[in-house]
């Protein structure tokens, strides 16, 4: 996936210029869709006294007051038994119907809570590298997100057979004292749940806000009590809001010094090969931050960063650097849905240091609890990084001539001086020189800098970015009804003009419109057994399944 020495500089830090570039956040494929129907305290602080709170858990399921959504994505095995890659997204839920009674009835309808998606439309809450084996069930190490991040997490559980349901092993998490501090403590204590816990000597024991735990008896409301839960699920149906995204600034990395890692012992004879990467153009490395209101860059309460391999429009390297120069992301730096595979989140830019994460840091091989830091320029003309980790695969320094004195390769010279990889991407156990797996890599730590650049989003193939549409939606007046099949008949036989978005027009999604899709929309409309079109349907977005199609305009009522 990254084309460069550094094969996993890739990951970074932040630095802007203004960038146009909005794109629409959708759904993954293959997806099946999960609500929590019940949460069981099994450990944490809380776990001493779980069997007073579960019930007061169970209630807050019963009335609908705790919604949580879970989506498995890329699932190519309908049964939920065995699948080679997933991953997991969790989000906060909005019933549809409003009527908490039927929110576990298999097929209950949600929208998922815009404060569930990142600015750039991803889940904040998604943990990839997962798999299904005999129906159990991992995806991760990821960071969970409530509002406090859990590092290093990885989720574990049982599906069912027939995606009928789950139950997880242990997830790490908490309730916030002003949870407690709402509900009522139960026979014989008085006051609040945050009182009947006082008394049985369980206080908060995580800091929430940052300011320090408090000591007993002072309780913040700005803190919590750890727990860890037990989650069950039953089948639900998750729908997707569109969000546009606009991103605050953008940067190009136009160098990485190694300063750490095994590869720090030999940084003066690497870096100048880092140099000349940067200058051919072999290493394009492009920062995005989201969330920004200070055009000074300089301080910032809440921001997010996306880090991506770029693609130079113009293919010239001598401007890449220039502050001003277009680059589009590289479509292997992204999922299917444009959601960065490199994502921090809780950042903020205090005086022009800048904090981003914790995160996982994917590079074809994830590295957990990840925080980036650095320095920004005023006016985001510039960064600076603090040691940023990373590797250099074996099979990278394979290609590279070793430097004079030494013949061979950069892998020979590294083994004279007595350095061999420590990074055992293919999981295959880290060799014993002087046996050396290509499929392995050297630690380097990366000291990264940065220009201004603007990037270019293309994700969502021939649909321009921020174009979105329902599906059916044929004429483009914001309706569903038979108005569009004859629109779309119009187009096909009488030589009508074409519809402003093809998408919308191809309602049973295969990347054509024909007659077939004529008639599958007409099936919708007045055929009982016929319920739905393909995403998106109940909702305007993008469409979820590459083709060739164009959604030129945005159909009635849609962004």
């Amino acid at each position: 996936m990254l084309r460069c020495i550094s094969c996993l500089t890739v990951v970074l830090f932040v630095g802007f210029a203004l960038i146009p570039a909005t794109v629409s956040a959708q759904p993954a494929p293959n997806s099946t869709g999960f609500i929590v129907s019940d949460s069981d305290i099994v450990g944490g602080i809380l776990g001493a006294v779980a069997a007073q709170i579960n019930p007061i858990q169970d209630a807050l399921y019963a009335s609908g007051a705790n919604t949580f959504l879970v989506e498995m994505r890329y699932l190519d095995d309908p049964t939920c038994v065995d699948d080679t890659y997933v991953e997991i997204a969790v989000y906060n839920g909005v019933d549809l119907d409003g009527d908490p009674s039927d929110n576990y009835n298999g097929s209950e309808e949600f929208n998922i809570d815009p404060n569930s998606i990142n600015f750039a439309g991803a889940p904040i809450n998604l943990f990839r590298n997962g798999s299904v084996t005999g129906g159990f069930m991992q995806a991760g190490p990821g960071t969970l997100n409530l509002g406090f991040p859990i590092p290093d997490i990885t989720l574990t559980g049982i599906i069912d057979p027939g995606c009928t349901g789950f139950i997880s092993d242990p997830v790490p998490g908490f309730i916030s004292v002003a949870t407690f501090l709402a509900i009522p403590a139960p026979p014989p204590f008085s006051g609040t749940m945050v009182d009947a816990l006082a008394f049985l000597g369980i206080f908060p024991d995580i800091d929430l806000d940052g300011d320090g735990i408090p000591a007993p008896p002072d309780i913040d409301p700005d803190d919590a009590y750890s727990a860890d839960f037990q989650l069950t699920g039953v089948p639900a149906v998750i729908h997707h809001i569109p969000v546009t995204i606009e991103p605050s600034a953008s940067f190009i990395v136009s160098d990485s010094d190694i300063v750490g890692g095994i590869l720090g012992a030999v940084a003066a004879q690497i870096n100048p090969i880092q140099d000349a990467l940067y200058a051919s153009g072999a290493n394009t490395f492009l920062v995005e931050m989201f969330g920004s209101d200070d055009p000074d860059c300089q301080n910032e309460d809440a921001i997010e960063i996306a880090v991506y391999n770029g693609i130079d429009l113009d293919g010239d390297p001598s401007d890449n650097y220039n502050g001003s120069e277009e680059f589009e992301i590289d479509p292997n730096s992204h999922d299917d849905y444009c959601n960065a595979f490199n994502y921090f989140y809780n950042g903020s830019v205090v005086n022009g240091f800048m904090t981003a994460g914790p995160g996982t840091l994917n590079l074809g091989f994830p590295i957990p609890n990840v925080t980036l830091t650095g320095i920004i320029d005023p006016a985001c003309g510039g960064f600076i990084s603090d040691p940023v980790p990373g590797f250099i695969s074996v099979a990278t320094f394979l290609a590279i001539p070793a430097p004079p004195p030494f013949s061979g390769t950069m892998v020979d010279a590294l083994a004279f001086l007595g350095i061999f990889p420590d990074i055992d991407l293919d999981g295959d156990g880290i060799p014993t020189p002087p046996d050396i797996d290509p499929d392995d890599a050297y630690s380097a730590d990366f000291q990264l800098t940065g220009v201004p650049a603007t990037i270019i989003h293309t994700c969502g193939g021939g649909t321009p970015p921020g174009t979105t549409f329902l599906r059916g939606d044929i004429n483009s007046d914001g309706g569903r009804d038979i108005a569009d099949g004859i629109s779309g008949l119009g187009y096909l036989f009488q030589n009508q003009a074409e519809p402003g978005c093809l998408e919308a027009a191809d309602t049973n999604d295969d990347g054509t419109v024909n007659i077939a899709d004529i008639i599958f929309y007409l099936g919708y409309l007045f055929d009982s057994n016929i319920t739905s079109l393909p995403e998106p349907f109940m909702a305007c977005g993008i469409d979820p399944t590459p083709d060739p199609l164009s959604c030129l305009t945005s159909t009635g009522g849609c962004p």
